[in-house]
């Protein structure tokens, strides 16, 4: 099914986090992990369900590979022209030689714990083109035995400039030009969504 385009605004990702945070509330105890929370109060524009996701992918995956008694820290602050969301876990880690491939759709770094652990391989997948689709850079840093942390980067200048070339757009009439009628129509039906 294709999904729906919301409409950008402003986003509080302390907000995101701690609704995430507490949706998770029963695996958190379960999974005998606490998580600490350093959040400002800070506005970055965008679609909130896909930076909704990022969050709940993040904190899930430092949750799930992290060992009983484990720690997450997630931090989100500004810096400049630009906002961070920090998710550090005090988990297993992840080998160097892996972690280019973990961004992948459907890769998982252990398939011997596939089951034990759960998932699908997507959340990282699902992170990194949410955080494209903000015009986000995302880092990972990770040891084995030692944990990850993974930063994602919002610039807030880029931001400024699509809300201006959004509001451009919304008033540019569009031509639709197919031989094919029922294509025609429906990239008119999507255009107008």
């Amino acid at each position: 099914e294709r999904r729906k385009m919301q409409e950008r605004g402003p986003v509080y990702l302390e907000a995101v986090v701690q609704d995430v945070v507490g949706f998770m509330e029963p695996v958190l105890h379960e999974k005998q992990v606490t998580v600490h929370c350093e959040l400002e109060k800070v506005p970055v524009w965008g679609e909130a369900g896909r930076l909704k996701e990022v969050v709940m992918n993040l904190i899930d995956n430092a949750v799930k590979y992290n060992r009983p008694g484990g720690h997450v820290y997630v931090t989100v602050r500004s810096e400049e022209h630009r906002v961070l969301l920090i998710v550090r876990d005090t988990g297993i880690g992840i080998p160097e030689d892996k972690q280019k491939r973990v961004f992948e759709r459907f890769y998982r770094v252990d398939k011997s714990h596939s089951k034990e652990v759960g998932g699908t391989g997507l959340g990282l997948s699902i992170v990194r083109h949410a955080a494209q689709y903000h015009g986000a850079r995302l880092e990972l840093k990770s040891q084995p035995g030692k944990g990850t942390t993974i930063t994602v980067t919002i610039y807030l200048k880029l931001q400024e400039s699509e809300k201006e070339q959004e509001k451009e757009l919304l008033d540019l009439p569009v031509l639709v030009v197919d031989d094919d009628k029922t294509c025609c129509e429906s990239t008119v039906a999507t255009l107008k969504d």
